[in-house]
């Protein structure tokens, strides 16, 4: 696919309003693609697409369509912290949580082990199951595997998981605790095991980290 023709698939998915030419260097790679701060109308159901992503299976399939349809072109697309979308070519995914430093949220004098840390676990998850990114910040991160995982892979995640954010409030416990099948500590973080985090893994075929 042309230069050209890679910017018209991308402004036909995200519009052309406030996108514009973007270069995003990690550890001396760049790469060029586009930025916007908001969706085009209509093309999800919300400019958040993090949330889009999680609430109603409509939003849910148009997001996930939308990210088949750019990884089927080699284009990495995903929105960060400060609400910017990005759509990528030819970027890989592992770069994304070092470019938004997945991780170092709150991690104060040891931002670098932190990152190394989450960039590590993400590289093995990904050697078992690749996976596209669709939001990545400081503080989390959330992806969809690309091919459903096992009940192996999935505990295996859920223990890699547990190693660098053990005190996750993953989207999926909260809101198993909040229905009462599982219970929370007095701070109101979710007290799910192992198997209830592979439990969630291999139901959504996603994944999410939290670092408060």
């Amino acid at each position: 696919m042309t230069p050209e023709n890679t910017e018209s698939f991308v402004r036909s998915i995200l519009g052309d309003d406030d996108l514009h030419p973007v270069t995003l260097t990690v550890n001396g790679q760049s790469w060029q693609g586009w930025q916007k701060g908001r969706l085009k109308e209509g093309a999800f159901k919300e400019s958040d697409v993090f949330a889009a992503h999680l609430k109603t299976k409509a939003n849910r399939d148009s997001v996930e369509q939308a990210w088949r349809l750019c990884h089927g072109r080699d284009i990495r697309l995903w929105i960060n912290g400060t609400g910017s979308l990005f759509a990528i070519p030819q970027m890989p995914a592992l770069a994304i949580p070092a470019c938004e430093r997945v991780g170092t949220h709150n991690s104060w004098d040891r931002e670098e082990d932190a990152l190394r840390e989450v960039q590590d676990t993400l590289a093995e998850i990904y050697h078992h199951c690749p996976f596209e990114i669709l939001y990545a910040g400081t503080a989390s991160l959330n992806a969809a595997f690309l091919e459903p995982i096992t009940r192996q892979q999935a505990e295996m995640f859920a223990e890699l998981i547990n190693r660098i954010a053990f005190e996750t409030e993953n989207e999926w416990l909260g809101e198993l605790a909040d229905r009462g099948e599982i219970e929370a500590d007095e701070n109101g973080v979710p007290q799910g095991n192992i198997q209830t985090l592979a439990d969630c893994l291999q139901q959504k075929q996603a994944l999410h980290l939290y670092w408060d």
